[in-house]
């Protein structure tokens, strides 16, 4: 059941009908958490199991260690047990080891382990905030599972924070109200969009480009093209998801955090990491940066060296143990001490050039640079990334054999159906990045429009793109 699908949007209003039947906070939140079972058990039986039985073990765990005083060696053993079954499953995904299974509910499912890459990362986090007193483990079993399974976010967030979440549930709401209907289908609309009207117009070229399919990649302007179009068609994807998550999730008077601001719109990599994945990156900022320059903070430069280098190193193979998530790692480590080594010139050079002239030189290299570590990220092999880098620097046989206009006209061996919805793709996010801030704006506002509800509704059956049937990009995570 893919987030966006009409499965989809059928559970979510059949939970919305039942979770309203009901005044007792309990009830509700039980609705909740059977329709993120149900939800779950699309995926298979071992994602149930997976993350009903993690989520019992560190409830009680947290309950027990905190009675008996909480220490070190005791939260060592817990979080071994919680990383050791994120890798499991990221071996299994990586390798492919589910498939040498016959029996059909382990397969595909059982690789799948749908959200253990985020809910792991969340009783981590808890385990921690506990051991250190930050909070007691107040939160009840039922509320603890429901954060970890919660079906608006567990394909790929946002990162809850529990306690926090575990608060947001103790008010969950009597009756829909206008506010939460407005914001939370408005929100639903414009992340369909961006996954079915924008996202998927570019998955016909980046499978072309990075799967070796022929055509294939040429010269290496398709490969320049190709990590462009990844990078905005990763955007649109995880970004629609994040909207579809927060306005289902709003549907029920739950506010979930935001993961994106705006970060195409970023002048330097730091600023890209403090506007994408914001969850994410706030987890490895809170549990592994800080934590990190603390130990070596004697050291000072040396101090932030280290905590980039093992954010990134933990964040390459929280996505995966494939070399390529490595060397995209690498890559960022890379951007950010060379950045931070020249944070006082950039800082002058911001104050000579006007702010203007400074973001038209500085957004587009961060896109570029951001582009070109995706290239490795996007990439299904070594083999792979070194085919298209090895296309990329020859310069001899850099551009297509054919004119400007030509390639403009009608591109390189082309379909026409998938070059002109290639094209309307990149005009509608052209629009869209250009009003983004206004239209975020104005998606949030509680004042229901029947006008701006139709024309979303209107706009996404007339431009989506409903024949694909590919997931959003991060449920791999």
């Amino acid at each position: 059941m893919n987030p966006g699908s009409l499965n989809y949007f059928f559970l979510l209003i059949g939970t919305m009908i039942v979770f309203y039947l009901f005044n007792d906070n309990k009830l509700k939140q039980s609705v909740l958490l059977l329709a993120s079972l149900f939800f779950l058990s699309f995926f298979g039986i071992i994602p149930v199991l997976t993350c009903v039985l993690l989520s019992i073990l560190n409830f009680y765990f947290a309950q027990h260690a905190y009675k008996s005083a909480y220490n070190f060696p005791k939260l060592v053993a817990i979080n071994t047990i919680n990383i050791f079954a994120l890798l499991a499953f990221r071996f299994v995904n990586e390798f492919e080891i589910g498939a040498l299974f016959s029996a059909p509910f382990i397969g595909e499912q059982f690789v799948a382990a749908l959200g253990i890459g985020f809910y792991s990362l969340q009783n981590i986090g808890y385990q921690i905030d506990i051991y250190k007193k930050r909070y007691t483990p107040e939160v009840s079993l039922l509320s603890f599972t429901l954060c970890n399974t919660f079906f608006t976010r567990i394909s790929s967030g946002p990162i809850l924070n529990i306690k926090a979440f575990n608060s947001s549930l103790s008010t969950l709401p009597s009756k829909l109200t206008e506010e939460n209907f407005t914001v939370g289908l408005q929100r639903i609309l414009i992340g369909a969009i961006k996954k079915l009207v924008i996202a998927e117009r570019f998955s016909y070229y980046i499978n072309l480009y990075f799967d070796g399919i022929d055509p294939g990649v040429k010269t290496g302007y398709d490969v320049v093209i190709a990590c462009f179009l990844f990078t905005i068609q990763l955007y649109f994807d995880f970004s629609g998801y994040m909207d579809i998550a927060i306005g289902s999730a709003r549907m029920f008077g739950i506010n979930l955090n935001e993961n994106f601001n705006m970060p195409l719109r970023s002048q330097s990599v730091s600023e890209w990491w403090r506007r994408w994945h914001i969850t994410l990156i706030n987890w490895f900022t809170q549990y592994i940066y800080y934590p990190v320059a603390y130990k070596f903070r004697s050291k000072r430069m040396m101090a932030t060296v280290f905590a980039i280098i093992s954010t990134f190193a933990i964040s390459a193979i929280w996505h995966g143990f494939g070399v390529t998530y490595l060397i995209w790692g690498s890559l960022h480590i890379m951007y950010l001490i060379i950045e931070n080594f020249l944070k006082k010139d950039l800082l002058k050079l911001n104050e000579k050039l006007t702010s203007f002239y400074y973001q038209l030189i500085f957004t587009p290299l961060t896109f570029i640079l951001v582009s070109f570590s995706n290239l490795f990220f996007r990439s299904n092999s070594l083999a792979d990334a070194k085919r298209l880098l090895l296309k990329l620097i020859d310069w001899r046989n850099f551009f297509p054999d054919i004119s400007l206009k030509s390639w403009i006209l009608n591109g390189v061996d082309w379909k026409m159906e998938f070059m002109v919805s290639m094209r309307l793709g990149f005009l509608f996010a052209i629009l869209y990045l250009l009003f983004e801030e206004k239209l975020s704006s104005r998606l949030n506002k509680s004042k229901f429009s029947i006008p701006l509800i139709s024309f979303l509704i209107i706009f996404l059956i007339v431009f989506g793109v409903f024949n694909s049937g590919t997931r959003f990009i991060y449920m791999n995570f």
